[in-house]
């Protein structure tokens, strides 16, 4: 399964594995957000329908922050979950925070949104899920039935993690995939990578590959070093 990123496919050796759950995890302003986009106007383009989950930013912001790009994001299927993670928020007092009703809630509305031609979707962003309960255990629970809840709906998962570069994260041990997403920044340049730290079901490249976020979208260079050699 194409990822849309022609580069990135080489390093995947093909691409994705389909009905699987793959975390893009990286820190913000990495470009976890426009892999995603990427990904789903692919799926559009061979007929699968594409659902975009946003849980921690409205969607009308998050399309004014795409809107420099060539893309028609009304093909895209999003759905505004903001409303949800409020609840919790609002909540002062930890004891009173019911993260299994928010959590079933947020199920029933993904659930509406697919339909038999959904076959892609980005959940944005899984932190947020963390974020919501003071529980560590609780949260581990909810994050691995809501998992299991993607797959049995027959959906192949971008579940985008915000993180320190290097930070293991707990959904990095229950999902399929990894693909970090690094940034680096000097007095002359901006550097950007994208390194496949785990990837169950296939080979794939080991090595973390440059990659660059034009007016077109993100470039991969899998047979570049991001120390300045080739492979």
């Amino acid at each position: 399964m194409s990822t849309g990123i022609k580069g990135l496919d080489t390093m995947l050796h093909g691409g994705l594995i389909p009905h699987k759950n793959y975390l893009i995890s990286g820190e913000p302003g990495t470009g976890k957000t426009i892999l995603g986009i990427h990904f789903l106007l692919e799926g559009i383009k061979k007929g699968e329908k594409g659902l975009y989950v946003s849980l921690n930013e409205r969607v009308d912001n998050l399309k004014d922050n795409l809107k420099s790009f060539p893309w028609d994001l009304n093909q895209i299927d999003f759905l505004d979950s903001t409303p949800q993670t409020d609840k919790i928020a609002s909540f002062s007092d930890p004891e009173f925070l019911h993260l299994p009703i928010v959590m079933n809630e947020l199920a029933l509305q993904i659930q509406r949104r697919i339909t038999g031609e959904t076959k892609r979707m980005v959940f944005d962003t899984i932190s947020t899920l963390e974020a919501l309960s003071t529980d560590l255990r609780e949260t581990k629970y909810w994050i691995l039935k809501i998992l299991y809840f993607f797959l049995d709906s027959g959906l192949t998962s971008l579940l985008l993690c915000e993180s320190q570069t290097g930070q293991p994260s707990m959904e990095g041990f229950i999902t399929d995939g990894t693909l970090e997403l690094g940034i680096t920044e000097s007095t002359n340049a901006i550097r950007r990578t994208i390194h496949i730290k785990k990837f169950r079901g296939s080979s794939f490249d080991e090595r973390t590959r440059p990659m660059i976020i034009t007016n077109e979208g993100i470039a991969v260079f899998p047979d570049e070093s991001v120390f300045g050699t080739g492979t």
